[in-house]
């Protein structure tokens, strides 16, 4: 055979096989996402080269934003599903990550947690309540619809360290005071994420845009525990650095002991998780996190957790000599 003839058939019949499979993948889309596809098609330079069109950069850009302004969730699901298939796309699957990062966290603070366990038990007074609410606070890292409960309640379990350390009637009146506002904005906040959607099963059946239902932006709730978070942040971090002011200590002792447990520690302890969340916020709208909701709750357990009590205690023995000495004093 002539070898023109021999590469004019084998042009013919690769573009019939081209064709058919073309026309086979346009059968099995949604009827929605069709003419996306075709319009797009037909206005690229590679005409039915399938190699061609899969890797055109502008051609997957276009058909995207097309595909999901005309289809429902689960009809744009299955276009994009059959287009990542012909085309022999990388599967992209992040699970292994997020795993990765969930158990290393878990494990790190399970065991912070026991170590501090073992320190209080064989060396320490015992286990105390501030103990039993960070034990609490750990076990509900796994209920997103709990994650208030879990943000509140570390700060509740430092504000009851503070009990154990400052004896003076004044800032256990402020401190209590401070406990009964984290538990009211805890209590606010995991009825308002429970009750986020209306029904409450909207909440995992609406993605699909067939139920009926409404919710409340999930954006704004999450501002607004950061926000709260972080004003109670400031709030606490003032108050053992208004008892060292008092305290008749030399000004660079007061710095070097504030330096040891409360400028450094306590502002990576407990305002870095809300600025951390506060970043990843920005980008909430477009592209939730699920990491962020993991790492922060784990982050702050893991500070209220340091090895940073001894100058904290420290402190606490200075405050309760001065009220000692002071009411010796008055009698």
């Amino acid at each position: 055979m002539h070898p023109l003839l021999l590469l004019a058939t084998w042009t013919w019949f690769m573009s019939q096989v081209l064709c058919s499979d073309l026309s086979n993948f346009l059968n099995q889309l949604p009827s929605c996402a069709e003419s996306c596809v075709l319009d797009l098609v037909t206005e690229s330079s590679c005409g039915t080269n399938a190699t061609c069109l899969c890797t055109d950069p502008k051609l997957k850009d276009d058909v995207l934003p097309c595909v999901e302004s005309h289809c429902l969730p689960r009809e744009a699901l299955v276009a994009i599903n059959l287009t990542s298939v012909a085309c022999d796309f990388p599967i992209r699957d992040k699970h292994e990550q997020f795993n990765i990062l969930t158990i290393t966290l878990i494990v790190i603070t399970g065991i912070t947690v026991g170590l501090r366990f073992i320190e209080k038990i064989r060396y320490g007074p015992g286990l105390q309540v501030d103990d039993y609410v960070i034990t609490g606070a750990f076990f509900l890292y796994a209920g997103q619809t709990l994650y208030a409960t879990d943000v509140f309640a570390t700060k509740i379990c430092v504000l009851l360290f503070y009990l154990r350390i400052f004896p003076g009637v004044v800032i256990r009146r402020l401190i209590w005071g401070t406990v009964g506002i984290a538990v009211l904005c805890m209590i606010i906040f995991d009825l308002l994420a429970l009750t986020q959607c209306q029904p409450i099963s909207f909440y995992w059946k609406g993605w699909d845009q067939l139920h009926k239902g409404h919710c409340i932006g999930i954006n704004s709730l999450a501002w607004a525990i950061a926000a709260v978070g972080i004003i109670l942040d400031f709030w606490m971090l003032g108050i053992p650095i208004s008892q060292l002011i008092h305290l008749q200590m030399k000004w660079k002792r007061k710095l070097a002991v504030a330096s040891m447990f409360g400028v450094g520690t306590f502002i990576w302890q407990f305002f870095q998780p809300n600025i951390t969340k506060c970043r990843y916020l920005v980008r909430l709208h477009a592209k939730p996190s699920s990491s962020d909701a993991q790492d922060i709750p784990e982050t702050a357990k893991l500070s209220r957790c340091n090895p940073q009590e001894p100058p904290v205690q420290f402190v606490g023995r200075r405050a309760t000599d001065k009220s000692i000495e002071q009411y010796a004093g008055s009698s």
